[in-house]
């Protein structure tokens, strides 16, 4: 009887033991995302409404290009916040052009759980936008090799080729010795954007889009599972590249590793096809 005794408080201390360090958690939900909307705009301002794809507690957002967050603080109580915190569907005026990111969360503080989604980001244009047109790109290929460049965790992975350089022709000007680059962001498991940009070799900044507000050239969607290695390391794999609209941009035979490549269809085509159905 002792013994059943010692053996039923061990488990009621283990039960105790596991209720108060287990409670606390800190997830993310990645169908927790945020929408973005525009109000009232002139030459110099908009209103931006930011709305989660659920009910939350709060909004976390930053304009400054640095990245927002929601975390459990250590005592599990409180929350440590990066960014400015608004209530959902609320709205901010802005006045300069930027990059707006967010991201939900959901705190429930009597069980000491935190949920938060990933971080959505819109562009905002302020001012008179210049349409100098789609840029045509001069070259007798249309199908490059891209090669894994760099890469931050799963979040952001650049491919590029330097084989096969080209000529641009965008603005009035001629820019020689051009290549693309891929960006691709995770948003979730199998999923995230792809933007494509046009470098030139030996320069640091990419050529600006045809309204001169972001550095790519054109955006879409990726489905596949290459990229959801929260170390960053590369999966063997398909990627099914879209654009905004939904039309084929191409499929890519993704390698795994550090020198990960793919071999992709580029033409102007579906490039212009791609910058207007994200206009």
């Amino acid at each position: 009887m002792k013994n059943l005794k010692k053996l039923f408080a061990g488990l009621l201390v283990a039960t105790a033991t596991f209720g108060f360090f287990g409670c606390s958690s800190d997830d993310e939900d990645e169908n927790l995302t945020i929408e973005f909307s525009e109000s009232n705009k002139t030459q110099s301002s908009v209103k931006i409404t930011m709305k989660a794809a659920y009910k939350v507690d709060g909004i976390v957002y930053t304009t400054d290009g640095t990245e927002p967050s929601a975390r459990l603080k250590d005592s599990s109580t409180d929350l440590e916040l990066v960014g400015t915190n608004i209530e959902d569907g609320g709205a901010i005026d802005i006045t300069e052009s930027c990059t707006i990111k967010a991201v939900g969360y959901v705190f429930d503080k009597t069980n000491k759980k935190l949920t938060y989604g990933v971080v959505s980001s819109y562009k905002v244009t302020i001012g008179t936008k210049t349409n100098n047109g789609t840029g045509t790109v001069t070259s007798n290929e249309s199908s490059y090799e891209f090669k894994l460049a760099k890469n931050y965790s799963n979040l952001y992975h650049y491919y590029d080729h330097s084989d096969k350089t080209f000529t641009y022709k965008y603005g009035g000007k001629d820019y020689d010795n051009c290549y693309y680059q891929f960006q691709f962001t995770w948003k979730g498991t199998g999923k995230g954007n792809w933007y494509l940009y046009v470098r030139k070799v030996g320069e640091t900044n990419p050529i600006k889009d045809t309204d001169n507000s972001t550095d790519f050239i054109a955006k879409g969607t990726y489905t596949g599972p290459c990229f959801d290695k929260s170390d960053g390391s590369v999966t063997a794999g398909t990627l099914v590249l879209k654009t905004v609209k939904g039309n084929d941009f191409g499929t890519a035979t993704v390698t795994a590793g550090s020198e990960s490549s793919f071999t992709l269809g580029v033409t102007s085509e579906k490039v212009t096809t791609a910058v207007n159905d994200a206009k």
